[in-house]
């Protein structure tokens, strides 16, 4: 069977946020950054939520299943029970008003649900987000934690006082394999409103003095794309974003005939050194590759075999420039 390869280049970003407490941690200002709200306090009081009892309809022969597999008719699944926790509060970052004496926050009931155990009458630094409700939820993932263990995210409170409710990004275009390159500019855009900066000699782009907000970041070479990786600043607070391009290649096999090839291995290999890899073809015969660096690569079917003496191949150039 003769198969006929076609492929497509396609640019696309690629991006990892590197301010993530549930996987190594942050700092109080990354912390703050990725928060709706920023305060130390007293908890005064704890409300557990009411028992939900899920009495299902009792089968019948004209029962049917939802395609989410649930007995038509029977009461949807209960969304996941939440304290409500009362708060006195103390000192406030950010997201709360001076004037506020008390706040309510929301967290799990534990058992993996992720809630924060927290204890009447102890003392804590919260770090709360705004959750689907939008309402203020915190949890163990954030950097909220008991205030006898938060000297550092008080002398950081401390040293905003005064300080305006913005924000710094900072973008990095490169990674330790291929350092980013300086002069590039890069661009944040929130609400209507575009921010510009240069990378420096560190191919990093740093963005001062940002109003609170989400952000979608793109190289400015690039122009607009569909998936621009976004992030999340919060006031008085930092992000890190490290954004470099890669190249996606996208395209079909088919049959002689002309028919979708189903399940056929399309493979890449670089000229230049050992990267290589491949993914199977869907039911309509289209693959999808990602390939990170620039440079010339084999591509095709069964490409072991005929990379072999007696099978020459003709390289094709993938380049991070177009």
């Amino acid at each position: 069977m003769r198969l006929l390869v076609a492929a497509a280049l396609v640019l696309m970003p690629w991006t990892r946020l590197l301010a993530c407490s549930c996987v190594g941690g942050s700092t109080p200002c990354g912390a703050a950054g990725s928060s709706a709200a920023a305060f130390t306090g007293t908890v005064a009081d704890i409300a557990d939520p009411p028992p939900t009892i899920v009495t299902p309809a009792a089968p019948t022969p004209q029962t049917r299943r939802s395609p989410a597999g649930r007995l038509a008719g029977s009461p949807a699944a209960p969304l996941r029970p939440l304290r409500t926790v009362r708060i006195r509060i103390g000192e406030v970052l950010s997201g709360v008003e001076p004037s506020q004496k008390e706040i309510e926050i929301l967290t799990g009931v534990g058992g993996g649900d992720c809630g924060y155990p927290f204890r009447t009458g102890a003392d804590y630094v919260v770090y709360a987000y705004k959750n689907s409700d939008g309402n203020l939820e915190t949890g163990i993932c954030s950097r909220t934690r008991p205030l006898a263990q938060a000297a550092s995210d008080v002398a950081y409170f401390h040293s905003m006082t005064g300080a305006s409710s913005t924000g710094t990004l900072r973008v990095q275009t490169g990674f330790p394999a291929r350092p980013g390159l300086r002069g590039v500019g890069i661009i944040a855009e929130q609400a209507g409103s575009r921010y510009r900066s240069l990378t420096n000699d560190a191919g990093e782009a740093v963005f001062a003095d940002l109003p609170a907000g989400n952000y979608r970041i793109h190289a400015e070479s690039d122009g607009d794309l569909p998936d621009e990786p976004g992030v999340q600043l919060g006031p008085k607070g930092c992000a890190t974003l490290t954004l470099f391009r890669t190249l996606r290649l996208i395209g079909r096999v088919t049959t002689q005939n002309g028919e979708p090839a189903v399940r056929i291995q399309v493979q890449f290999r670089s000229v230049q050194d050992s990267q290589s890899g491949g993914v199977m073809t869907d039911q309509a015969g289209r693959y999808e590759i990602h390939i990170v660096r620039p440079g010339q690569y084999y591509l095709g079917v069964s490409l072991k075999s005929h990379s072999e003496p007696g099978h020459p191949l003709s390289p094709m150039v993938l380049s991070g420039n177009r």
